[in-house]
């Protein structure tokens, strides 16, 4: 959760991972987890915590696509 600090803002229109607007933090987390390779980041870290090291691209592409 964000605690917006009006001093510490900054108001202005900004672009982000291509994406231009006045956004705050909640919306930073939302434009980085739209990413398609946020998913496949994500997918692949909790595969090899929770499976083994080795992981396929095609196995990977295959976890992102259901995150």
């Amino acid at each position: 959760r964000f605690i917006n600090d009006e001093e510490q803002h900054d108001d202005g229109v900004k672009t982000i991972l291509g994406e231009t607007g006045n956004f705050d933090g909640e919306d930073l987390v939302d434009i980085i987890l739209r990413q398609e390779v946020c998913a496949e980041f994500i997918s692949g870290k909790i595969y090899r915590y929770f499976v083994r090291e080795d992981l396929s691209a095609e196995l990977n592409d295959s976890l992102a696509a259901i995150l």
